[in-house]
């Protein structure tokens, strides 16, 4: 699967390739950069919270922030190594990714595990399931290969509760009776309530998004398992831009203690962006050295 991944880096690079990049002064001083939320983990509110989030960082910079919408976690992370993203918002195993690539650092972590630990969730509505055993032999659907809360860590948490063989998961047949890659946590939690497939593995943001936005009824979906907490997600930037500008948006994350964002974002106003952890990242490697190339 990783090397999946790195293909695909080489092919979008060309995407990019008269794209965007920061603009600089004589003087090399950047004017302008370009950022990027890459997660599939948003809620109803994101885009309006991640517009006031670009207007305060562009109010403390002093510099055009430019936010970049539409852009997966492959296409991100070839943005960056190509030069035209200096900023983005990524799941830990998107950080792993991209240090695989090029030299990044992490300006600042969502303190979820310390607030509101996220997970991913197996939910179903066919009563034959009740917990993860019962799965097996029923038709099922993580989100894509590479995302991280629907399908890695749903997957790995299944490899090592059932002793599974890791490049046999998602063949039809081995564990489950048919699997699909749905595109998106959405388009899973739908599925399961209409009975397209027996059972999926969601994260719970956007599980919760959709209930309480009363699209779906919680009478129609139950939940079976979880996974243990994901490592926080960070927003990472590139290593090669200027020390003062980083070390300036080191101190915007280490300051912005606005609370209609933190709400707005993630339903949480306690939240907070904290100095990164980088020996938390070590578990996403192992779960990598496990499900490589499947």
């Amino acid at each position: 699967m990783r090397r999946v991944i790195m293909c695909f880096l080489a092919v979008v690079g060309v995407v990019f390739a008269t794209g965007c990049s920061n603009e600089t002064t004589n003087e090399n001083e950047v004017t302008r950069i370009y950022i990027a939320h890459v997660l599939d983990e948003s809620t109803e509110n994101t885009s309006w919270a991640n517009e006031m989030f670009r207007a305060a960082l562009e109010e403390y910079l002093g510099i055009e922030v430019i936010h970049m919408t539409e852009v997966s976690h492959v296409i991100g992370i070839e943005a960056m190594r190509s030069g035209h993203l200096d900023l983005m918002f990524a799941s830990a195993f998107s950080i792993v990714n991209a240090q695989e690539v090029l030299d990044i650092e992490i300006a600042g972590t969502l303190n979820h595990s310390e607030v509101n630990p996220l997970t991913t969730l197996f939910i179903t509505n066919n009563d034959e399931i009740s917990d993860l055993s019962d799965l097996e032999g029923h038709s099922f659907a993580f989100v894509t290969p590479v995302s991280a809360s629907g399908y890695f860590f749903p997957a790995f948490h299944l490899i090592r509760e059932f002793d599974l063989t890791p490049e046999l998961v998602t063949q039809p047949g081995y564990f489950f009776s048919s699997t699909v890659f749905s595109g998106s946590h959405e388009t899973s939690i739908t599925g399961v309530s209409l009975g397209d497939y027996d059972a999926a593995a969601v994260i719970t943001t956007v599980f919760n998004s959709v209930i309480n936005s009363g699209i779906i009824g919680p009478e129609s979906i139950n939940i079976i398992s979880e996974t243990s907490p994901h490592p926080d997600s960070s927003y990472i930037m590139r290593s090669d831009l200027p020390e003062d500008l980083k070390n300036q948006i080191r101190s915007f994350f280490m300051n912005w203690d606005n609370e209609e964002y933190y709400l707005n974002a993630w339903g949480f106003s306690e939240l907070r962006f904290i100095p990164g952890n980088y020996d938390a990242l070590d578990d996403i490697r192992l779960m990598l050295e496990m499900l490589d190339d499947n």
